[in-house]
């Protein structure tokens, strides 16, 4: 008779069952790789290339991104207890001002950027892509730029101050040297020119640098004479040489500290300005509550110049001061309108007395219109 054993299971010689010991596996060997003669350069080039583009993609490249940065409120504080522009003793007390004068400035970035990041930031409407120059110029440093920065950071509150000063009279001017037979310190009010069949030319001198102004018109042969506070003329010779630096000084009645760190270059001049004839003005309170925002280099008389990067102040004071009105250099004007300034209106100056007309208009005490940029 046959016996049946279920699979698994074999009989053993006493006919018992035990469980079957499995058949041992041996995976197949693998395959050995073989590089023809043609995919092994096929690979090397593929990881070339992507090296390649990592590098092109990651290489500094020698351009500067600028993007918009906070607003500074020159009537606000910049910590606890320190106001922006503080006025020594001996200074009028303005009346309590609301809104803001905001000064503007841009964000820049490091010495160089990457092709990513260049892409990136040109693909951004509100920030700029430029070369590297023209934020630094070639062959200087870092430390050069910063050095150069906070100088021309000094020069503009020192011309806004005085710009400030004598657009409310508050300016002494004075000799540096004697003249005409006057003292060092002898004050003076005016100038005259004296050109041969030509009636005299008096300018009032409302600081020193107005000098230049009455200089700059005169011709060969032309003289000089300086007014005295007591109201004599002391000859100061040929019209040209009489417009030297150095020959006349400002002397402020108070001092003024402004309190900015970590911004350099001039062109927060026109708003530092503005900033300190706010509290100087007795009426106070120059915007009427709004929020105005601006740009520009100012002079000792008063000009205001040209600066670089306006569009992304523009943005700045609009989406991150929400400023109502920028005040504009007219020489940026036409960049200016490229922003599309929706949202904000740009209003154009060429001056610190065009400055002020533009507040007076936006806190309703002149009916002039805002001159558009």
């Amino acid at each position: 008779m046959t016996r049946m054993v279920e699979p698994g299971i074999r009989a053993d010689a006493a006919g018992a069952g035990a469980p079957a010991s499995p058949e041992p596996f041996e995976p197949p060997a693998a395959e050995p790789v073989r590089w023809s003669r043609h995919s092994l350069p096929v690979a090397l080039a593929g990881v070339l290339s992507i090296v390649l583009i990592a590098a092109v993609l990651l290489v500094p490249l020698p351009y500067a991104i600028l993007s918009p940065n906070q607003p500074t409120d020159t009537l606000g504080s910049v910590g606890p207890g320190k106001p922006l522009i503080v006025l020594g003793p001996g200074a009028p007390v303005a009346a309590h001002t609301t809104g803001a004068l905001q000064l503007t400035t841009v964000r820049e970035s490091g010495d160089s950027v990457s092709l990513v990041t260049a892409i990136r930031s040109w693909l951004d409407p509100v920030e700029a892509v430029v070369p590297l120059d023209v934020v630094r110029p070639a062959g200087s440093t870092s430390s050069q730029v910063r050095q150069q920065d906070a100088q021309q950071m000094a020069q503009s509150r020192d011309s806004a101050t005085t710009a400030a000063m004598s657009s409310l009279g508050l300016l002494a001017v004075t000799l540096k040297q004697p003249v005409g037979g006057a003292p060092v310190g002898t004050v003076v009010t005016a100038a005259v020119r004296h050109r041969a069949g030509m009636p005299d030319v008096r300018t009032p001198l409302a600081s020193a640098a107005t000098l230049g102004t009455v200089t700059a018109a005169c011709r060969a042969g032309d003289t000089l004479d300086l007014v005295t506070q007591a109201g004599s003329d002391v000859a100061a010779g040929a019209c040209p040489a009489a417009g030297k630096a150095g020959l006349l000084a400002d002397k402020a009645p108070f001092s003024v500290t402004i309190n900015l760190e970590q911004v350099g270059g001039p062109s927060a001049g026109l708003m530092f300005a503005l900033g300190i004839l706010d509290k100087l003005s007795p009426a106070g309170d120059l915007t009427g509550g709004a929020v105005v925002a601006g740009t520009g280099t100012i002079t000792d008389t008063g000009e205001v110049g040209p600066i670089g990067g306006v569009q992304q102040k523009i943005y700045g004071a609009r989406d991150l001061g929400h400023a109502r009105y920028f005040l504009v250099p007219a020489d940026n004007c036409s960049e200016a309108r490229a922003t599309g300034h929706t949202g904000i209106t740009l209003v154009k100056v060429t001056s610190l007395q065009d400055a002020l007309d533009a507040l007076a208009t936006i806190r309703g005490a002149s009916s002039a219109p805002l001159p558009p940029c």
